[in-house]
Parts: structure tokens; C-alpha cells; sequence
């Protein structure tokens, strides 16, 4: 395919020494030199993630800064055969127009109906989400997202309560659980949320059968839901967020029960977390390299992390991630070497000295 021949070409372009560390012209290295000689070139190579390996800025890029970043992600293998597309969204409700008319569309709680999120037990918000899905994929939409607004406030009705099959339920982080007659517990929003997910990928699926429904595991639906996922439902699962009782291994693995569509949506840097703070965090090498690797024993398939146009303090964290995203098995001393080597040349080791200082021992080459 396109995207194979692209990455194909890369390859071969970082085998005879050249480089794309960081977005721009100055962290550009293409070796000037007569003879090319290819040591070791696989025969075929395919990524450890082959959905997707997205890095993405949080706030955005600045515009003259967006073509530098998308240089940089094609010229590390990043992006994918599929273009995972998930926000938070209102499933096809208007906040404002609706609640006025259609109180009963909205969630229940503190005895009163607010704009917060959808009532998704709802047959008329299911019905609307229908079709806003069906009205986005016949413009061509290849994902569409039933992730709900963010933050918490879900519905407590009676229609939500009958929809997840218990009676009465209690609060565990945040959120609504319950206890059916068979002894199953239940999230009350999962149930709910990824019910309505099902329903919306029914319907689109048996019009545009290549249109997927995506949506993340967080929040107050981080728990996993009683039932299977549609085929055509994309889950990502947050690393953050995450308002269960279950490990992340342990959530990760029960959603991979559910569907064999399953991302993670990672943190990398939110600069109101870090303020690019000289900690860098899960973004030192061997702990990339850690989770990385857990991410593919698990059967992720697409890892997307949010970072920041930070590249100062978390670029070599970010590179090294891309690396391994291809190959969780590539050798992160042998990376920052030669980014130390190829990137500042006789200034190697002092800056090996100062990325030390950051990172810790294991950005030492």
C-alpha cells in the first residue's frame, strides 16, 4: 500500500544515517557521504502498535509549526492504516436548543434534569445519535464519536437504572455502581453509555459498513460494560482518569473480552500537569519502554498520547516513544546514543550530561 511504500522509504532513510529527532530544519540529519551501504536491512518490518502511533499536542499546534510536526510524524513511521478519531461529544444533542423542550433527554441528578450529559438510556437520545452518526458517516466520516462531554454528572433515572438492570446502586470513585439479582456488579454509566455505542454502530454498520463508532473507556464509564461491543465500536481505554476498582492491566484486559478494536489514549505532557517541569515522568526511556511493552503483551493494537509543543523538555522522550512504538524491543541506549552522537556532534556528551540531569540514568547512552 501508499502508507506502506512510505514507511518502507523511511526505514531506509534512517538505515543510511538519516534523522528527524525533533519538528524543524535544525533537527534535521541527512549524512554527506559517497558510498551507501545498508548493514542488516530487515526484509519486511511491521510496527508493534498497527493501528495507529499517534503523539499529538493536546492545545494544538501553532500554525507555522503544524508542517514541521507532521514532517516529524511521517518521518518516524507514526499515523496508521486507520485514523482513530475519538472526542468528547454530545451525540448529536444541542445543550442549549434541547433542554428547554426535551428536559427528559438530559441526566438526572440532584432531583433535577441538567445540561451536562445525555440521559443515555434515553430511546430519544439513542434515536438522535442514530441519526447524527448516520447523517456524519454519509459525509464520508470514517470514525464517529460517542464519547461523552467530559467531567461527571450522568444520569440516575429510572430509565438508566432498568437499562444496567439493578434497582439500586451506590457510589465507588465517583461514580454510580450496582448490584443486579444475580450478584453482577454494574457500572451504571458503562452500561448505559456503551449500550448507546452498540445501538449507533448497529445502525450505521448496516449502511456504511467500513464507518466505525469510537469511544473512550474514562471517567465515570472507565469500568467495563456487562455485554460485548459491536465489531464496529473502537475503544481506547485511558491511562488516566480512570474511575474503577480494577487495575489498568486488569481493565485493560476485561475491555479486551469485549472487542478486539482496543487503543490506549495515554498522557505524555499536559502542561498544567508538568508545566514542562525538569521530571519528565512515564517519559524517560526504560519507562516507555516499560509500559510500551505491557501496551503490546495486552493486545493494544493503537497507542495516542497527548503531549504539548514541548520539545525542549519532553523531545527525547517523545522520539524514543516513536521509536518504540514500532519496535517495543529496540534498544533505548543504542537510541539516545546516537541521538546524543547525530544531534550535537562533539557537543554529545555534555548534553548527555544535561538530558541525564532531566531524564535520570536512563537516558545516559
Amino acid at each position: 500500500t501508499p502508507l506502506g511504500v512510505r514507511h518502507g522509504v523511511t526505514t531506509l532513510l534512517h538505515l543510511i544515517g538519516c534523522r528527524w529527532f525533533f519538528p524543524g530544519d535544525v533537527w534535521e540529519v541527512v549524512p554527506h557521504q559517497q558510498n551507501l551501504t545498508v548493514h542488516d536491512a530487515p526484509a519486511t518490518s511491521q510496527p508493534a502498535f498497527p493501528t495507529q502511533r499517534r503523539i499529538w499536542y493536546g492545545f494544538g499546534s501553532y500554525g507555522p509549526c503544524k508542517e514541521d510536526y507532521e514532517n516529524w510524524m511521517r518521518h518516524n513511521r507514526m499515523g496508521g492504516p486507520l485514523e482513530v478519531s475519538i472526542g468528547h461529544s454530545w451525540a448529536g444533542l444541542n445543550a442549549e436548543k434541547d433542554l428547554s423542550t426535551h428536559p427528559g433527554w438530559f441526566a438526572l441528578g440532584d432531583g433535577r434534569r441538567q445540561p451536562i450529559t445525555p440521559c443515555y438510556a434515553h430511546p430519544d437520545v439513542i434515536s438522535r445519535a442514530k441519526e447524527s452518526a448516520l447523517h456524519r458517516a454519509e459525509q464520508g466520516a470514517g470514525m464517529i464519536s460517542m464519547t461523552p462531554p467530559d467531567g461527571l454528572g450522568y444520569c440516575e433515572c429510572e430509565k438508566c437504572l432498568a437499562a444496567a438492570g439493578v434497582q439500586e446502586v451506590y457510589e465507588e470513585k465517583g461514580c454510580l455502581f450496582g448490584k443486579r439479582d444475580d450478584g453482577t456488579v454494574v457500572n451504571v454509566t458503562s452500561e448505559t453509555v456503551f449500550g448507546l455505542a452498540n445501538e449507533v454502530a448497529k445502525a450505521v454498520s448496516a449502511k456504511y459498513p467500513d464507518t466505525l463508532i469510537g469511544c473512550y473507556a474514562y471517567s465515570a464509564y472507565s469500568h467495563p460494560p456487562s455485554f460485548k461491543l459491536h465489531p464496529n465500536v473502537y475503544l481506547q481505554t485511558t491511562t488516566a482518569y480512570r474511575r474503577t476498582p480494577l487495575s489498568l492491566e486488569e481493565q485493560v484486559s476485561a475491555y479486551g473480552e469485549k472487542t478486539k478494536q482496543l487503543g490506549i489514549r495515554e498522557y505524555y505532557s499536559v502542561y498544567q500537569w508538568d508545566w514542562d517541569y525538569p521530571d519528565p515522568g512515564k517519559m524517560t526511556p526504560d519507562t516507555l519502554q516499560h509500559d510500551l511493552s505491557q501496551f503490546r503483551q495486552w493486545g493494544v493494537t493503537a497507542v495516542n498520547g497527548e503531549a504539548s509543543n514541548n520539545w525542549a523538555a519532553r523531545g527525547l522522550g517523545y522520539y524514543v516513544a516513536a521509536r518504540l512504538m514500532w519496535d517495543v524491543k529496540e534498544d533505548t541506549n543504542a537510541i539516545v546514543k546516537d541521538f546524543y552522537e547525530k544531534a550535537f556532534g562533539p557537543a554529545a556528551k555534555p548534553m548527555e550530561r544535561y538530558f541525564v540531569r532531566w531524564y535520570g540514568p536512563s537516558a545516559a547512552a
